[in-house]
């Protein structure tokens, strides 16, 4: 019986360190896109002062 455990305990800490892994992945990704956009222009009459 403590076997079957282990091996759960161990399945599921691979399955939620293979999500974690992917999340961190797609957020890198989403981020590194922007990282090259240029900020909104600022208007001219805030510029000036």
């Amino acid at each position: 019986m403590n076997l079957v455990i282990v091996l759960l305990n161990a399945g599921l800490g691979f399955w939620q360190e293979h999500r974690a892994e992917r999340t961190l992945a797609a957020r890198k990704g989403m981020f590194a896109a922007r990282a090259g956009q240029p900020c909104a222009p600022i208007p001219a009459s805030v510029a000036a002062n």
